[in-house]
């Protein structure tokens, strides 16, 4: 799940812990196990007779559902963030001429303060940022189920970049 820490570096400045050794947090292993039923009744899906383009089978209601799932968690990261950007900038407004904001802001943060976007659409944007990620990591980890060879040259790849 280095895919997902990295997206949510990115846009929130702060890491999922999906690569903590002690286990990760409980909202980020339920975000994973989510994104994991996912694409796993997805896959389900692909490989089943397309009776769900004429009615709603319990497969397509499972991934239905799954997908609403994933939004909704999506929507808690982003609103969680958003709330505590909103409170960094109370202080930060309160506080006295002599302190300066951050030189560096996460993604998010970086949207909220341009000024140029409604929080709402900053909202949207690192929904999409999101989405991304989780597509990009099944897409990743499809690969590296398909063959050996793909896990240990990432496997080797990883370990020499830490």
């Amino acid at each position: 799940m280095i895919f997902l820490t990295a997206v949510a570096f990115f846009a929130f400045g702060k890491r999922f812990d999906s690569l903590n050794l002690s286990g990760a947090p409980s909202e980020s292993q339920e975000y994973i196990s989510t994104v994991r039923h996912f694409f796993s009744t997805f896959s389900d899906i692909l490989f089943s007779l397309p009776l769900h383009k004429i009615f709603p089978t319990r497969l397509w209601k499972k991934l239905v559902n799954g997908q609403r799932s994933l939004h909704e968690q999506s929507k808690k990261f982003i609103d969680d963030r958003l709330a505590e950007i909103a409170e960094d900038r109370r202080v930060l407004e309160a506080a006295s001429d002599e302190e300066e904001a951050p030189e560096k802001v996460d993604f998010i943060t970086y949207l909220v303060h341009s000024g140029k976007m409604s929080v709402e659409a900053v909202s949207a944007n690192i929904m999409d940022i999101l989405s991304a990620g989780v597509e990009t990591v099944c897409v990743l980890s499809i690969c590296l189920i398909s063959g050996k060879r793909a896990q240990l040259a990432h496997r080797d790849q990883f370990v020499t970049m830490t």
